[in-house]
């Protein structure tokens, strides 16, 4: 089965930075969400019914099957929900992270709900990411991947994660340092950052760990 390589986003070289510490692991994170998706929650009021997964809201426009809903006044059991099936104009059901139906546990005729944007998955896709003093530099200060850890591909959560342990950071001196993404997969290969790289600002920390 074909990735959704094709549909990443491309990202601000300008825009997007990174602050690490030398004194501490990297662990951001990138959040890629799918381009059928609102970019930006929705908040909306819903009407549940208990034991039915069925919803009824004012509008389901912009509503996309996938989208996690939260926070969920019936979600008492901790159970994630899901929006699967739009049905009509105003009604949707909702499923659980394995795709069965996932009914109310209360019911509420002006619930609260926010729908979060569809993650993109990420299954399949492998991601490499190297870190020099400027764009033109030949040497290599670190590099990061997926396929040792380094990056953490989160497959159907969206999630793209850096997973960087203090003792790889040792040797970087405090300044600023370029870097790109790039993705893998299908016979593709995808610069994340085509118009430039993003910044990485290393600061030497005080505390001695």
């Amino acid at each position: 089965m074909p990735t959704k390589i094709l549909e990443l986003p491309s990202f601000s070289g300008d825009g997007t930075s990174f602050i690490i510490a030398t004194n501490s692991d990297w662990l951001d994170s990138i959040f890629f969400i799918s381009p059928q998706s609102p970019d930006a929650p929705i908040t909306m009021v819903g009407a549940l019914v208990m034991a039915s997964n069925i919803v009824t809201v004012t509008s389901t426009i912009g509503l996309v099957p996938g989208m996690p809903i939260s926070p969920m006044p019936a979600l008492y059991d901790q159970v994630a929900y899901f929006v699967r099936e739009i049905t009509s104009p105003t009604q949707f059901k909702m499923v659980d992270q394995y795709g069965n139906p996932q009914n109310a546990m209360i019911t509420d005729a002006s619930a609260q709900l926010v729908f979060q944007p569809l993650p993109l998955n990420l299954a399949g896709i492998e991601f490499r990411a190297e870190l020099r003093t400027t764009e033109d530099s030949e040497q290599v200060l670190l590099s990061l991947q997926t396929s040792d850890g380094t990056l953490l591909n989160g497959g159907n959560d969206g999630t793209l994660g850096f997973n960087v342990t203090r003792d790889k950071l040792d040797h970087l001196k405090a300044r600023d340092y370029v870097m790109d993404i790039v993705a893998t997969a299908d016979g593709h290969v995808i610069n994340l950052f085509p118009a430039g790289p993003a910044t990485v600002t290393v600061t030497v920390g005080v505390t001695v760990t």
